[in-house]
């Protein structure tokens, strides 16, 4: 959730005008969300004494897919 207000703060700045200014400025802002995401990890990995890493890091990553795979989804 986090990262993505990120994202369209940093979008939502960005002045597009012209098809370049606006792929330019995506690309800023997914950037910018990546780093928010990495941070995140970062901190709950880093605070959280018991923790286990690999299990996390798995249901990161399985949420991440699942949550990229709802574009494809088709509206009936």
């Amino acid at each position: 959730m986090v990262a993505t207000l990120a994202f369209a703060l940093v979008a939502r700045m960005s002045k597009s005008g012209s098809a370049g200014l606006a792929v330019r400025a995506v690309l800023r802002a997914e950037g910018v969300k990546v780093l928010v995401v990495v941070f995140q990890l970062w901190f709950v990995i880093s605070h959280y004494t018991q923790l286990v890493s690999v299990i996390f890091l798995a249901t990161f990553i399985v949420a991440t897919l699942i949550q990229s795979m709802a574009v494809f989804v088709r509206e009936t």
